[in-house]
């Protein structure tokens, strides 16, 4: 009985190596997390003081809203039961997305906060630029928010998929995966024990 529990045990070891590898590795990473805070650093609009602007008078039916300036123009930004509203906040109007020249404008303004990592706008397509440094920025018009993503948070983000055994394009597969490795580290656990405890 022993015996054949000893020969699972050393198989299960053999199937872990890749994987206890794989783990090590990048939970070492994790712990250390090298370039972290420009990976996932959050990029925003630059906004400006509000002067003299003349703002309309919220609706009583809005949750919420709050107002902020950019390059652009004078935003309004209010919460209702049916979403997210971007109105114009000195006319009161929708705020349709902008062009690919007001995007740009947009952008590149708020890019001078860190032009190090961002470089310069290179192309815009409808709300996705990408930059000299081969950042790729998304822009949430509706909320008039940012998410940046360059090469080493796609790097951070491949390690990630590494430790977690998404290993493959199918989603499915990589569950299939993870409950395997997790089924066979607890089989490889409680056999170990068992062989301690029966030497």
């Amino acid at each position: 009985m022993s015996l054949s529990i000893r020969k699972t045990h050393r198989i299960m070891g053999v199937l872990l190596v890749l994987p206890f590898l794989a783990w090590s590795a990048t939970g070492l990473f994790f712990f250390i997390k090298p370039g972290y805070a420009d990976a996932y650093s959050q990029l925003k609009a630059k906004t400006y003081a509000m002067g003299t602007t003349r703002v309309v008078d919220p609706d009583p039916a809005w949750l919420g809203y709050r107002v902020t300036k950019t390059i652009l123009g004078t935003h309004l930004l209010a919460e209702t039961d049916q979403g997210r509203l971007h109105l114009n906040a000195e006319t009161g109007e929708e705020w349709p997305i902008p062009s690919t020249d007001q995007v740009e404008t947009l952008i590149s303004d708020a890019l001078t906060a860190r032009q190090d990592r961002y470089g310069r706008v290179e192309r815009v397509e409808d709300t996705k630029i990408t930059t000299t440094t081969g950042v790729q920025i998304s822009l949430n018009w509706q909320n008039l928010s940012l998410y940046q993503s360059g090469k080493d948070t796609r790097y951070i983000d491949a390690i990630y998929k590494i430790h977690y055994l998404q290993w493959t394009a199918s989603p499915n597969l990589n569950k299939v995966m993870g409950f395997a490795g997790l089924a066979l580290l607890t089989a490889l656990t409680v056999s170990g024990i068992y062989l301690i405890i029966r030497t």
